[in-house]
């Protein structure tokens, strides 16, 4: 890769640079502490893991109260699925508008129907969520919730 200049970064105090044993990295140029943020960045697309599902919130990964020292709100289920939960009526408006949750609510059970394990279910409804999200950018109607009937399908061959 050879030398590679430093990159400027809009984080004051932040470089980017290219580090022989770590490669492309962030480094601070002014003193941090432990813990300090030195910035966010929401991904373009996310789904809670199966096994975290009745233990957080599938739209802001919230833990439950008095699940792993959280004091955090009861998590109530969607009455479609009976599978997500959410910390708030606020979440479940935002999965079922904004987020994948109106396409694979009835779609769900399939795909834990077919006893695929959970990492598999991760990988499928993480890749339809990104498929949908793209399809919705680009406006061609497309609808990705087919995805899950037919990784459904597939696994129970």
């Amino acid at each position: 890769r050879g030398e590679m200049e430093n990159i400027p970064t809009l984080i004051d105090g932040v470089e980017v640079k290219f580090d022989e044993l770590r490669g492309r990295c962030l480094i601070t140029t002014v003193p941090r502490r432990p813990g300090d943020i030195v910035f966010k960045s929401m991904p373009y697309c996310f789904v809670l893991h199966p096994k975290l599902w009745g233990r957080k919130c599938n739209y802001c990964f919230q833990s439950a109260k008095g699940i792993d020292s959280s004091e955090g709100p009861a998590l109530q289920r969607c009455t479609g699925c009976k599978l997500h939960h959410y910390c708030s009526k606020e979440c479940q408006r935002n999965d079922w508008k904004d987020g994948f949750h109106k396409k694979q609510c009835k779609h769900l059970h399939k795909l834990l129907d077919a006893e695929v394990d959970e990492d598999t279910a991760f990988d499928v409804l993480l890749v339809g969520k990104t498929l949908w999200k793209m399809e919705q950018e680009s406006g061609d109607g497309n609808d990705a919730s087919y995805l899950l009937e037919e990784a459904g399908g597939a696994a129970a061959a």
